[in-house]
């Protein structure tokens, strides 16, 4: 009997644990946060300086109340950070009813202001990159994007229906796209962009990210637009 009632009591206490954390933790996503340069005034119990931070695709800044979890920040310099972001199910009526916790520094650049640098090269293999527009037109698919692979100098990806990978050499702000395979899916609502993304992977380019988005330009033209796929 006392085996079996020890036995119950871990099994419960395990349960216990559970069910809390549960409770705690309602829902857990990604997100990527640009962080400017400098803090601002800001009002919470008291005066006090808030982080200004928005997402890439935000025109504005706005204030941040809140502490990120093993983030040491330094002014001077404009961060793109990948975050875990947790919900909190019944905060405290004092608290947030998110929790922020660093994943990755994606970027970090020497500024002066609350802008963006205007080029930084260095984090091109951080994301995978969704396609927003091509040759200047939006497009009407969230699916097609690229990734880099480092290491084996290899990209992979999807067009929008099919899968598609290659090989890419880089230098500090050119990169050209060789051996690019698809499957062969016909899906009719996406050949046009399927076609258009292809396209203008095929001829060396030079890219560059600025407010947290990659451009891929043909000359002096923007043909490939993408953001941070979260």
């Amino acid at each position: 009997m006392n085996k079996l009632s020890n036995r119950f009591a871990l099994l419960l206490g395990l349960f216990t644990i559970l069910s809390f954390s549960s409770a705690i933790f309602a829902q857990t996503k990604n997100e990527v946060l640009i962080v400017a340069d400098r803090r601002a005034d800001c009002a919470g119990v008291a005066p006090m300086k808030c982080l200004q931070i928005k997402k890439p695709q935000d025109e504005k800044w706005s204030l941040f109340y809140q502490n990120i979890e093993n983030f040491d920040y330094v002014e001077g310099y404009t961060y793109i950070l990948r975050l875990r972001v947790d919900t909190v199910k019944n905060p405290p009526a004092d608290g947030s009813s998110k929790k922020y916790r660093l994943k990755k520094i994606l970027s970090r650049e020497k500024t002066s202001g609350d802008q963006m640098p205007t080029q930084t090269t260095s984090n091109i293999f951080a994301n995978a990159w969704q396609v927003t527009r091509i040759e200047g037109k939006e497009i009407n698919t969230t699916k097609a994007y690229i990734e880099f692979n480092e290491k084996d100098a290899r990209f992979g990806g999807n067009t929008g229906c099919n899968r598609m990978s290659g090989s890419f050499t880089k230098t500090d702000s050119s990169i050209k796209f060789s051996q690019i395979i698809s499957t062969k899916i016909f899906c009719q609502d996406t050949s046009e962009v399927e076609n258009a993304f292809t396209r203008n992977l095929e001829e060396p380019a030079r890219f560059e990210i600025k407010n947290g988005k990659l451009y891929l330009f043909a000359d002096e033209t923007a043909v490939l637009e993408f953001t941070a796929k979260r």
